[in-house]
């Protein structure tokens, strides 16, 4: 005779490897948008509280519909929606503040403050000369301090201490993203 509880021990299984994979996929699409919005973490703390408290709801709906009575089970089903659920939320809701403007893009003035170039690299080979990736932007906009990201720059250090014009939009949440342009326009 089947232990009962290696079939539920595999599912459990697959099932932690899966949502493992959804949030590492999640991480790596959102890096970008992340990066270049203002007020980031209020953003993902809003996105990630309002999915978990709209999957508990339709969680505990559908544990109740179904009458689900197993506490096991009943507890998977509502930790695993409540898991997925901010994911999936925060993945919507980046993507729709940073994609989706009614707002076309502003141009303001903000003063460069400092300039950090930075290397994303999965190894080199020997004698390879490293060339950075991007470059970590450091402005002051509106009387605060911000850190956006360029892919390239050339001749960065002139533009520390200026001030130069941007491009920022509104997204649909509400949250400013900033639109990279070239510095030396």
């Amino acid at each position: 005779m089947q232990n009962p509880f290696s079939a539920m021990l595999k599912y459990s299984f697959y099932s932690i490897n899966t949502i493992f994979l959804f949030a590492i996929g999640v991480r790596a699409i959102l890096a970008n948008f992340f990066a270049n919005t203002f007020g980031i973490e209020k953003l993902v703390l809003l996105l990630l509280g309002s999915g978990l408290i709209l999957a508990l709801i339709w969680s505990l709906r559908y544990v109740k519909k179904n009458n689900i009575t197993d506490s096991i089970e009943r507890a998977q089903t509502v930790l695993i929606s409540m898991f997925v659920g901010a994911f999936a939320f925060l993945a919507i809701g980046v993507n729709l503040n940073y994609l989706v403007s009614f707002d076309k893009n502003q141009t303001r003035e903000v003063k460069i403050l400092k300039i950090e170039a930075f290397i994303k690299t999965r190894g080199i080979m020997k004698g390879e000369k490293m060339t950075p990736s991007g470059y970590h932007v450091t402005i002051e906009k509106e009387g605060k301090i911000e850190r956006v990201r360029y892919q390239t720059l050339s001749d960065y250090e002139s533009y520390i201490g200026q001030t130069k014009n941007v491009n920022i939009r509104t997204g649909l949440l509400g949250f400013e993203v900033f639109i990279p342009n070239p510095l030396n326009e």
